[in-house]
């Protein structure tokens, strides 16, 4: 016999009740005196012996009623062979959980293999997870759990954790599979303009050895480029440069030949394209031309792209802020903002690089920036720029210097320039604030050469430079089948009985036989 629920059982001690309440009824007859007894019949001598015998009779029905619904709610079944004939009739269907890793496979094939080989079975309830997760999920003791998986690459400490979690392990597909997998592409640059040459690159990883592998790029469907990898190493890089074409993305896919395993032969891609970048420099103190402007050099860089960098398309206008505040023009990719005589903020989506002002203009930016400002600082102060690419290291072997800037403290936001624990350059939602200028008075960086290309970095958004990820630790395509052999599977189901359905019969019967009884000792009594 076993109870699946275990926390009733204090619930036996009822069965004494109907014992207390005959025995308190006995110690509690009354002597009735009659003025008149020659009036009284004699009665038979057998009298209270019936009588005391029905009540025993009562006694033992309701404790065994009491003892029958305990045993209901604590829900129990055997599996003791004896017991077999009442397995027929009155089975016990455990409840059945089956986990599907649907990795490899999908969820209806799994659920397909978990029928065949467990028919009898019978409305199991199917979740997908993987082994990972099945680690920290907790489980009910009264389930029964199967895990379907291919198990490739999971080690045997791993396996052993969840079969002592009282899981069922079940391999299915092939134990090994060949295949050749195709990693993650890294496009650069990530978005381009139209007609820009933009390099595809990855990496493919086998276990089938003296193969080569083709790999093919197709643009919109048409196959544009195959290429022809040698066998001599199972990990190989490749990249295709091609020309971005289109009208506003540029999709396709690199695709390799079929294998035992076909989920990992293909990756697609689909490239926004820009059409041109639009900005619009605000300048109201001073000539843009002159070198004491905050845009002057970032004007310099523009002109420069625009004219040697045709492919970029930049269209970039010059204008006060009285211009741009009254102009019904938008459309623009980002603002940047010099020396202002009145507040200036986008219109629309743009982006906007923004410089230390004075007066209310500069609280005005305070609140857009999420900052506080101070006061100015004219001593020179050395810097650290934290947003720089790791490709452009080799441009910052000297020193940069800041002359003059104004003291701030972000509450928002992101550092990307810093002197010690001061910040002088926040990044926030996507919008810059730098607390100097761009001059050659305020900042040793405007004529170093990295200065052009951290400009590039910020307005076209081309960072650091992705690195293909190995994946040879994860590239796992065979599982132990040693240990799942050593393994019992057990596809009969153990035959238990449930005892709910017959202790519910004998609480009728019990019911009505105290109803007898009852009756019986009433009938005596009169």
């Amino acid at each position: 016999m076993k109870w699946l629920a275990p926390q009733w059982a204090f619930a036996f001690l009822f069965a004494f009740v109907p014992v207390l309440i005959h025995l308190w009824k006995k110690t509690s007859a009354k002597k009735v005196v009659l003025g008149s007894l020659y009036l009284l019949h004699r009665k038979d001598p057998n009298f209270h012996k019936n009588l005391k015998l029905h009540q025993i009779l009562l006694l033992i029905t309701r404790t065994l009623l009491l003892l029958l619904v305990v045993c209901y709610f604590l829900k129990t079944i055997s599996k003791h062979p004896s017991l077999s004939f009442l397995a027929k009739y009155y089975p016990y269907h455990q409840k059945t959980h089956v986990f599907l890793d649907t990795k490899w496979d999908s969820k209806k094939s799994l659920i397909k293999s978990f029928s065949k080989k467990f028919p009898k079975i019978k409305s199991p309830k199917f979740e997908q997870i993987t082994s990972n997760e099945l680690f920290s999920k907790l489980l009910d003791k009264d389930k029964k759990y199967y895990f379907l998986s291919r198990f490739y690459g999971s080690k045997e400490k791993k396996l052993n954790q969840l079969t002592k979690k009282s899981i069922q392990l079940i391999p299915v597909g092939k134990s090994s599979l060949k295949n050749t997998q195709l990693n993650q592409l890294i496009i650069e640059p990530n978005n381009p303009f139209i007609g820009e040459f933009i390099t595809i690159s990855s990496s493919l990883i086998s276990n089938q050895k003296n193969k080569a592998h083709k790999v093919a790029l197709k643009l919109e469907s048409k196959k544009v480029r195959t290429l022809t990898l040698s066998s001599q190493s199972p990990k190989q890089n490749f990249s295709f440069k091609i020309k971005a074409q289109g009208d506003s993305f540029l999709i396709g896919k690199i695709k390799l030949e079929k294998d035992d395993y076909n989920n990992d032969n293909q990756r697609e891609f689909k490239i926004p394209l820009k059409k041109r970048l639009k900005i619009a420099l605000i300048e109201d103190l001073k000539n843009i031309q002159e070198k004491k402007s905050k845009l002057h050099y970032i004007y310099k860089f523009l002109n420069s792209i625009q004219q040697n960098s045709p492919q970029f398309n930049i269209d970039f206008q010059v204008m006060t802020s009285s211009q741009w505040n009254n102009s019904s023009i938008n459309n623009f990719d980002w603002l940047i903002l010099g020396d202002l005589q009145n507040k200036v903020w986008k219109k629309q989506s743009e982006k906007v690089i923004a410089f230390a002002q004075r007066g209310e203009i500069q609280k005005f930016y305070n609140e857009k920036f999420s900052l506080k400002s101070f006061n100015f600082d004219t001593s020179p102060i050395n810097i650290k720029v934290l947003n720089s690419s790791i490709l452009d290291k080799s441009l910052l072997t000297k020193q940069l210097k800041v002359y003059h800037h104004l003291q701030i403290k972000m509450t928002k936001g992101k550092a990307i320039i810093k002197s010690h624990n001061e910040v002088l350059a926040i990044n926030y939602k996507q919008d810059y604030f730098f607390s100097f200028a761009f001059t050659k008075s305020g900042f040793s960086g405007a004529l170093h050469p990295y200065f052009p290309v951290y400009l590039y970095r910020i307005l076209f958004e081309r960072w650091n430079k992705p690195h293909l990820k190995s994946t040879k630790d994860n590239f796992h395509f065979s599982r132990n089948q040693n240990y799942f052999n050593q393994q019992k599977i057990s596809i009969k189901l153990n035959q238990k009985t449930d005892f709910s359905i017959p202790i519910l019969i004998l609480v009728l019967l019990l019911l009505s036989l105290e109803i007898y009884f009852i009756l019986s000792i009433e009938k005596q009594a009169i």
